[in-house]
């Protein structure tokens, strides 16, 4: 599938969580160690480790499963959570793969609400595999409330494979249900109770004393069934999430975890004004030489002098422009999915007669807040217009605006403490154009030079290749011992090939693994790759 990467590069100049980001309650599971899986929502609702261990997920890590005594409690410290269990409408949303096929009168419980006893007075909410008989491979979300009641229960309508990995979300709202399997409604799903008009989620149970993951019971029978398999990152919201919202978060994850120098045809858009005249053709080179002499990832500029942000948008309403219209949104709606590389600048934000206004420091908390604003305005407008990605940096170092340049840095902070779905960092170019100051910079002393222009190219290359982390040679999100001894087995390697790079220890595919090599495993020894290291996972 083509991807196309749109980098717009611009001037850039109480964290809410919006959108796809306002859930009640999330557990990513990227952890590697410990015996508690935080609760990224604003209440702590931490899981308790109870045998799973730690492995590679589908969104970074996971937990595994061992199907005889592993599960996770879910606890507010006293209990279930409360805020979960009362719940009338919302949605619940997981990953999950299953190792092996339920047998008999068993299943693999993902999730479990309830009383936490099974037999004839179980009450529960429960999302499982399997179903009372051997070879059932179906998904069900079951409603029990009391005396074995169960005015709820649909079924994928079809066995799911072993050892593959699903999203699923269940969505109860004010007068109905329904099941999302892959980003796609289950349009075919089967009622073995109730209907489609139905509402009911967590409050409707009568009896609610624990919340388990991967651990639960079958319908009324009282035997405790133990999940084989992993999950990863649960997500619980307080209202039914839309299909566009879903499918939105589905495509995402899977954008954001996919890497983009993957030997995959892609667009680069490079979007912004004057000081981008002359970098994309150096980048464009660099990609080149990456895959071999072949053009796999094209360099595309959409640019226009003098536009910084609120010269694209209203930054307000998010009301396109003339040069958004023109140039840049053709290009965001190229085919396949769009991964934005944002360079911004807050110039008019706060003054629209005055571009030099700006964030006076760090503690401007007024003007902070309204340049994330801005920034988070843009950002939507990016990925409502086709962008499935977008990484963002702030402006190159300009002599004659400083300290408000280099302050803008502030206002992206916010944002990316906001969570806004989607949104990465890009690389830090104020920095070393400040340093390289004027030497890289033309006789104006403000538009970047060939010196300059390659400067940018390759902070922007780098972060690209930091975010695909080559170095984490076993794919496992962090880079360790057992990366070091895979690349061992190629240190020196020479005339490493097109079609292997060395085992892909030659990060750079200069043809050798070297010294260079080395220095990325000890640069980046520990670390997860850069879009996983922040708190605010999507």
């Amino acid at each position: 599938m083509s991807v196309t990467v749109i980098m717009v590069i611009f001037c850039l100049a109480g964290p809410a969580k919006a959108g796809i980001n306002d859930y009640l309650a999330c557990w990513y599971f990227n952890e590697t160690a410990g015996q508690i899986a935080p609760d990224c929502g604003d209440y702590g609702f931490d899981g308790r480790l109870h045998g799973p261990e730690w492995s590679k997920g589908i969104l970074g890590n996971a937990l595994d499963f061992d199907g005889v005594d592993d599960y996770v409690e879910i606890t507010d410290g006293n209990g279930y959570p409360d805020e979960i269990g009362a719940l009338s409408a919302g949605t619940i949303s997981l990953w999950f793969r299953f190792d092996s096929p339920a047998l008999g009168d068993t299943i693999h419980p993902i999730f479990y609400l309830g009383d936490g006893t099974g037999g004839s007075g179980n009450s529960s909410l429960i999302i499982e595999i399997g179903h009372f008989k051997s070879g059932n491979q179906k998904l069900y979300f079951t409603i029990l409330t009391d005396n074995k009641k169960i005015p709820l229960c649909f079924d994928s309508g079809f066995n799911l494979q072993l050892n593959t990995w699903y999203h699923f979300a269940a969505v109860a709202g004010p007068n109905f249900n329904t099941g999302y399997l892959d980003g796609q409604e289950l349009t075919e799903r089967h009622y073995n109770f109730g209907d489609a008009s139905d509402s009911y989620f967590f409050d409707d149970i009568t009896d609610k004393r624990v919340c388990w993951v991967g651990r639960g019971f079958l319908g009324a029978t009282p035997a405790t069934n133990y999940y084989d398999g992993s999950i990863d990152e649960i997500r619980i919201y307080d209202r039914p999430l839309s299909a566009g919202e879903i499918r939105q978060y589905y495509e995402g994850q899977l954008t954001t975890h996919s890497k983009i120098l993957d030997d995959t045809p892609k667009t680069l858009v490079v979007n912004g004004y004057s000081t981008s005249n002359l970098w994309p053709a150096i980048l464009q080179q660099r990609l080149d030489d990456y895959f071999g002499g072949q053009r796999v990832i094209e360099v595309v500029e959409a640019i226009k002098g003098g536009t910084p942000i609120a010269k694209w948008i209203d930054v307000e309403t998010g009301q396109r422009k003339g040069p958004w219209l023109d140039i840049l949104q053709p290009e965001l709606q190229r085919a396949g999915p769009v991964i934005a590389l944002a360079q911004q600048s807050l110039q008019w934000v706060f003054d629209p007669n005055d571009r030099k206004e700006g964030i006076r420091d760090e503690f401007d908390t007024e003007r902070i807040e309204q340049g994330a604003d801005a920034i988070e305005t843009y950002v939507n407008a990016l990925l409502e217009d086709g962008a499935d990605l977008v990484l963002f940096a702030t402006h190159i170092y300009k002599y004659t605006m400083e300290p408000e340049i280099h302050n803008e840095i502030y206002a992206l902070d916010e944002a990316l403490s906001r969570c806004i779905f989607l949104l990465e960092r890009g690389p830090d170019v104020w920095t070393p154009t400040e340093q390289a100051w004027p030497e890289a910079f033309a006789a104006d002393l403000v538009h970047p030079n060939e010196q300059g222009a390659e400067l940018m190219a390759t902070h922007w290359f780098e972060t690209i290749l930091a975010r695909d982390a080559p170095w984490d040679m076993d794919n496992n999100q962090t880079t360790n011992l057992t990366d070091f001894a895979i690349f061992s087995d190629y240190w020196f390697g020479k005339n490493c090939e097109l079609s292997n790079w060395c085992g892909n220890a030659d990060f750079d595919r200069d043809g050798e693994v070297g010294f260079d090599e080395l220095l990325k495993v000890s640069q980046h020894w520990l670390e997860r790759p850069a879009h996983q290291n922040s708190c605010c996972q999507f």
